[in-house]
């Protein structure tokens, strides 16, 4: 692929994947206010279980949203030939990562008690405000990452790129995952009382 194309695409996905992202805080600010965050939790989870599913199913075509978008397959098919074998590894990745992320999101918001009465705009952006801030920094830097590894390296120099996103990967998500499990309960404990 030309260095001016691929320029395009990268551009593009990093203006999609910021456009899914305002879009899912707006859907997580509305579903919250209006529902409950269990709601979120339970919708969110059974989403990604079907996309995970579905990743299994499909033995050429991932399931993510970016695959919605003609070029972006093409960006796709370009990081499976420039990754070579690590590819199927980056994908099982994935989908292990989509069963986890479900089954927590799924776990945890049967966890939850539903407040008795709703609650407002003002109490929805206290909490919804950092994770939205967190999620889109996290989600940009890694992306940043993973387009200059990616873009920079040989298929040889690529090998074991996998296992290492993978621990960086949990060295950051671990904490990461586990604040963001247990601030929205406390806010949530801390305003229904």
């Amino acid at each position: 692929m030309d260095a001016m194309r691929l320029r395009k695409l990268r551009i593009m996905q990093f203006v999609l994947v910021n456009l899914l992202l305002l879009t899912a805080a707006l859907l997580f600010t509305f579903i919250i206010h209006a529902y409950s965050l269990a709601a979120f939790q339970r919708t969110i989870g059974v989403l990604i279980l079907i996309l995970a599913v579905l990743n299994i199913v499909s033995k050429t075509v991932q399931y993510n949203l970016l695959g919605l978008f003609p070029p972006m397959r093409e960006l796709m098919n370009y990081e499976a030939e420039k990754l070579g074998h690590e590819f199927s590894k980056v994908r099982w990745t994935q989908v292990i990562a989509q069963f986890l992320v479900a089954g927590l999101m799924i776990f945890q918001s049967f966890l939850q008690h539903v407040p008795p009465a709703p609650f407002s705009l003002r109490e929805t952006m206290i909490f919804t405000i950092p994770i939205i801030a967190v999620a889109a920094i996290a989600t940009n830097l890694s992306l940043m990452y993973h387009v200059r590894k990616i873009d920079r390296g040989t298929t040889e120099s690529l090998k074991g790129h996998s296992a290492r996103s993978i621990a960086v990967g949990f060295a950051i998500g671990i904490p990461l995952g586990i604040a963001m499990l247990l601030v929205p309960i406390f806010i949530v404990l801390l305003i229904s009382d």
